[in-house]
């Protein structure tokens, strides 16, 4: 259970005791660093989720707390955006859409995306730098090559963009 094991949860939003707890708790769960969600993303039941999926967590929370709605921020503040690829960032910011749980949540995060995508093309990726990332213990980093392609690719196309 949540209380042996608060890093690691595997439930269904029926039945699930995190979706239970309060907005505090939920997010002493979200903060670990040994998070594991074991939750059905329409996937095989037991895969381990990604740094991503955290927000689809957070939404099906907000649905099932919709009283605690306000509270809402201290959850998102738990999606460690540093950790996402150029890829999963773009493809975090098309998910708010269909998220409407999230309420006016959606525009701080999807303002925190931006930022976050502004932050990384303005310097270059190198391992070091993915090396000092507060990671979770199961987070899986993008590969900094590939990482400094795609933003040399994006800083680019942002370039001809202005023009």
């Amino acid at each position: 259970t949540l209380a042996r094991d608060p890093g690691i949860f595997c439930e269904s939003p029926q039945s699930g005791e995190f979706f239970r707890l309060s907005p505090e708790a939920a997010a002493a769960v979200l903060a670990q660093d040994e998070l594991i969600l074991k939750y059905d993303f329409g996937r095989s039941s037991g895969a381990i989720a990604k740094e991503p999926e955290i927000l689809s967590v957070i939404n099906q929370w907000a649905i099932t707390n919709t009283a605690a709605i306000g509270r809402l921020g201290l959850l998102l503040d738990n999606i460690r955006l540093e950790l996402l690829s150029f890829a999963e960032l773009a493809s975090m910011e098309g998910q708010l859409a269909e998220l409407h749980a999230l309420g006016h949540e959606r525009t701080k995060l999807r303002d925190a995306l931006a930022g976050e995508l502004k932050d990384r093309l303005a310097k270059p990726v190198d391992v070091a730098s993915q090396n000092k990332l507060h990671k979770r213990k199961h987070s899986e980093v993008a590969d900094a090559e590939g990482e400094e392609r795609q933003r040399k690719f994006l800083a680019a196309c942002f370039r001809l963009s202005k023009d």
